[in-house]
């Protein structure tokens, strides 16, 4: 994993399987959850919900690549893809 936002200084993570699901060191998206509000007592069938100040902005990207090594063959590195941690929109029911 790169240390910024760049194809650049990668970071040996130690990953030993296929699947890499822990992105140690990856920055984290970041919420803000705003303010809430409902109605009170306006209508006996339903509360209005309002939410106001809410944001979310995504996590800054890092850059990947893989190292396969095997006793007896030469390391290959597989080609280099950027990721980041992500988050979708903020909703409510």
């Amino acid at each position: 994993m790169s240390a910024a936002d760049s194809d650049a200084s990668y970071a040996t993570t130690g990953q030993t399987t296929a699947s890499v699901s822990d992105y140690n060191g990856a920055p984290d998206a970041v919420i803000t959850p705003g303010t809430t509000s409902a109605s009170d007592g306006t209508s006996p069938l339903y509360a209005t919900l309002a939410v106001s100040g809410e944001s979310v902005a995504q996590a800054a990207g890092r850059y990947f690549k893989c190292l396969v090594s095997a006793t007896g063959a030469a390391d290959q590195y597989s080609t280099v893809d950027r990721g980041y941690n992500g988050v979708g929109s903020i909703t409510y029911q």
